[in-house]
């Protein structure tokens, strides 16, 4: 009869002990494609790990600007999160056509498509612009692909004299 209690609690802390692993895991795993610094949620106030996490799809992106924390927000939020932001004194909210999502997109079809083709110089996602900046050399040639991007300013495209240096 020891042996069988014995047995029993055995099996009961095991499978706590798997319990708590797998739970760890899953949290682990829920957050392995996030940078440190989103991680880091001393650095985010409530209202924007509301928008980060529960409206994800609306993120656009945030910047400082005169040490002011600025956020995009898509256009088409749902009032409730725009109201929010309204009341907030701390928060500077503007209101974008596209998502940190898209942009990031794009940024990643771009690169595929011109990365290796001479005259590229850079690129990256400029959250103040809502946009994807692509640095190319004077005298590239903007691939025609991106002309559509460019008419709906998605794309702002720069010319330098050299290769970017960010």
């Amino acid at each position: 009869m020891k042996k069988y209690g014995f047995v029993c609690i055995l099996t009961c802390l095991l499978f706590l002990v798997g319990c708590q692993t797998k739970e760890q895991e899953e949290t682990e795993n829920a957050y392995m494609y996030e940078s440190d610094y989103v991680q880091d949620y001393s650095l985010l106030s409530p209202l924007l790990k509301e928008l980060y996490y529960e409206y994800h799809t609306y993120y656009a992106g945030r910047y400082l600007l005169d040490g002011k924390m600025q956020v995009n927000i898509r256009q088409d939020a749902p009032l409730e999160l725009l109201m929010k932001f309204e009341e907030s004194a701390s928060i500077t909210h503007h209101l974008v056509a596209y998502s940190y999502a898209e942009l990031w997109a794009l940024k990643e079809l771009i690169m595929v498509e011109i990365v290796d083709d001479e005259g590229f110089s850079g690129i990256g996602i400029s959250e103040k612009d809502n946009a994807v900046m692509l640095n190319l050399i004077t005298g590239t040639e903007i691939p025609t692909f991106l002309n559509h991007y460019i008419e709906e300013e998605m794309v702002i495209v720069e010319f330098h004299e050299g290769y970017s240096t960010f």
